[in-house]
């Protein structure tokens, strides 16, 4: 547990902190690459779940593969923010979300909660 926490110590300066100068920009760079490296973490933690469950037969690999786009789109969107480009990773989980809205209406019609994501975009 010591090791994990001196391996994350020095790690989180490069996955947080922000390279901005400006006091507003740096902060909202700082809040988009936070959101999105929490949900890449999520989003990882449930693709390797899903993806166990697929190889005991307990989900679909069509299942893995959209957490695994979903993932893949959140770690796409720090790496922007990463580089610099956060005004364009920001719009990663918008994206996400609205995707997956419109996915879920073409698998279930529009008498789903999916209709809830668009009041969230």
């Amino acid at each position: 547990m010591q090791m994990l926490r001196g391996v994350l110590s020095r790690l989180w300066p490069d996955l947080a902190l922000p390279h901005v100068l400006y006091e507003d920009n740096s902060r909202r760079e700082y809040m988009t690459r936070m959101i999105l490296l929490m949900l890449g973490i999520a989003s990882s933690v449930f693709t390797v779940l899903i993806a166990t469950g697929c190889a005991l037969d307990w989900f679909m690999w069509g299942d893995a593969g959209l957490i695994l786009v979903v993932s893949l789109l959140m770690w796409a969107g720090w790496w922007l923010a990463n580089r610099g480009a956060w005004r364009i990773g920001r719009y990663a989980p918008i994206g996400l979300f609205f995707a997956l809205a419109v996915y879920v209406n073409y698998l279930g019609g529009f008498v789903t909660t999916a209709l809830g994501y668009y009041m969230i975009v």
